[in-house]
């Protein structure tokens, strides 16, 4: 199967193109070696002309060391980034292993790689996001368990929340009926982010939207904004003529920033998400390749550099011994 991974390097203004058959089985675990262990990683493995895994691509890395930025997607592997509580607190642990560069995850993966580079990417029309439309009252006989929550900003910048059993995609069909339709709604309280059941298969498709009709713009996420759906954003944006929409990353908090109220009353609180950072960054996986003392890792390095490939195999970097068991301090649990 493995977890194939497009690599990018840039440099003196060329991108060198990279590909790896199983480099994305832990790639947000072996960027948090750095920029000058990842690039060389990176610079071991296959230089190819084409993005020939396509959308089946299951992670990206761009180094781009002319303006010292790193634009990653990682694939959920380890899974990280469908947790946007977890999400966010392993970018800051990132940007701590990257002083100086720009550190931003790209959920459109692939597809918004090659459109920064320029390079041809065919989409498969048939494998696109299918959205279910609500007609008529779809969202009044709304009575599933919660799948989004929706905040509809008054005049004043206070929020109200409520919940709702269809997808976000789903809501946003409605266009802006959804607007008065939300506003009729008895209010819920907003849920607080959470680390989610391994088997439940419903928390991907979770997220929500903040609607600001003063300014006619909407804020959405999911969970998991797949690129699929990043790709859809476009057209269920033609459901809102004249609004801008828009992709929140940063997920439930978006609705206490945006209503003036404090990110605890929703946000994964960092100790917890300190825990579960260590568990799936350094849990035992299978195939992992060994850990090394830092100074074996750097011999074989310098290795690398003397003889691209000699090395390092396919399965990506060792896991970053430095790091385990200081995740929380790193985060600043302690201070």
């Amino acid at each position: 199967m493995g977890y194939r991974a497009h690599l990018l390097i840039r440099e003196g203004g060329a991108t060198r193109l990279h590909a790896s058959h199983a480099g994305g089985r832990c790639l947000v675990r072996d960027l948090l070696h750095g920029p000058a262990i990842y690039g060389a990683y990176v610079e071991s493995t296959d230089v190819v002309d084409d993005l020939y895994y396509e959308d089946a691509v299951d992670a990206v890395a761009l180094v781009d060391r002319d303006r010292r930025a790193l634009v990653w997607w990682g694939g959920d592997n380890l899974p990280i980034e469908s947790v946007p509580g977890l999400r966010r607190r392993y970018e800051a642990l990132l940007r701590g292993c990257w002083p100086g560069w720009e550190v931003r995850w790209e959920p459109g993966g692939i597809r918004a790689i090659a459109d920064a580079l320029a390079v041809p990417f065919a989409v498969d029309a048939a494998a696109e996001l299918r959205v279910r439309a609500l007609v008529d009252d779809g969202f009044a006989r709304d009575e599933a368990p919660t799948m989004s929550v929706i905040t509809v900003l008054d005049a004043d910048g206070a929020g109200h929340d409520v919940g709702s059993g269809w997808t976000v995609e789903s809501l946003l069909t409605l266009g802006a009926r959804l607007v008065d339709d939300a506003r009729a709604r008895r209010a819920a309280p907003l849920p607080r982010e959470a680390i989610p059941d391994p088997d439940d298969q419903r928390w991907a498709d979770q997220g929500g939207l903040v609607i600001d009709p003063a300014r006619r713009r909407i804020e959405c996420w999911w969970n998991w904004p797949s690129p699929r759906r990043v790709d859809a954003l476009p057209l269920l944006a033609r459901f809102w003529p004249g609004w801008t929409l828009a992709l929140a990353v940063d997920g439930a908090v978006v609705h206490a920033d945006r209503s003036g109220r404090a990110r605890d009353l929703v946000e994964l609180p960092i100790g917890e998400a300190a825990a579960a950072l260590e568990v799936r960054l350094f849990a035992e996986h299978e195939f992992d390749p060994p850990p090394e003392a830092p100074e074996a890792l750097a011999q074989r390095l310098a290795e690398l550099r003397r003889a691209p490939r000699a090395a390092l195999t396919d399965n990506g970097l060792p896991p970053p011994s430095a790091l385990q068991g200081q995740i929380a301090r790193r985060l600043g649990v302690d201070a």
